[in-house]
């Protein structure tokens, strides 16, 4: 058993109106992710059995944290506009958008992909500086469901991938958002 730490090389790639994906951009200063499972499980009693079945309204939620979210993040996901440099907050919610990252462990990094994220608008904190200068991390919530244009295409709708060092996918995980 490996000993799992570390998160970098973190990409962001926006989901086009055709269930596509724009080609991934680095999401520099990544620093930390969190995401729990929530999930409205069925159960399903067939031959005196209970079976657990499909569930309803299933998804991921926690926290991306990152040093600085990057200008390309900000205008392309975060729906702000740039206007000569000042930067205008349109809406709390981001566009659609995969989340490309790898983590590292005792044994071999892995490489993930999860397919359909949302965003909320970071909090916004500040402190003033004393004697020291603490680093203020901008944590944006994340929503992760499934797919729905990809679903509604036909196309796989899985939550999330991952590979292996080793194996071919490593490679060019960054290249294009991976799909079967």
């Amino acid at each position: 058993m490996s000993v799992k730490y570390g998160l970098c090389n973190a990409h962001y790639a926006k989901i086009l109106n055709t269930g596509g994906y724009a080609a991934p951009k680095r999401l520099a200063g990544a620093e930390n992710l969190t995401l729990n499972d929530h999930a409205d499980f069925r159960i399903l009693r067939a031959a005196g059995i209970d079976y657990p079945a499909a569930t309803a309204g299933s998804y991921k939620s926690g926290e991306l944290g990152i040093a600085s979210l990057p200008l390309s993040f900000l205008t392309e996901i975060m729906g702000y506009r740039n206007n000569n440099g000042v930067l205008i907050e349109m809406q709390t919610h981001s566009e659609h958008f995969a989340l490309l990252f790898e983590s590292l462990n005792s044994g071999y990094p892995e490489r993930f992909v999860y397919y359909d994220c949302m965003a909320i608008a970071p909090e916004f904190e500040r402190e003033t500086t004393g004697d020291s200068v603490k680093v203020v991390t901008e944590k944006l919530s994340i929503v992760v469901t499934r797919p729905l244009a990809r679903l509604l295409r036909g196309w796989n709708a899985d939550y999330k991938a991952q590979v292996s060092f080793g194996h071919q996918a490593f490679d060019t995980w960054f290249d294009e958002v991976y799909a079967q």
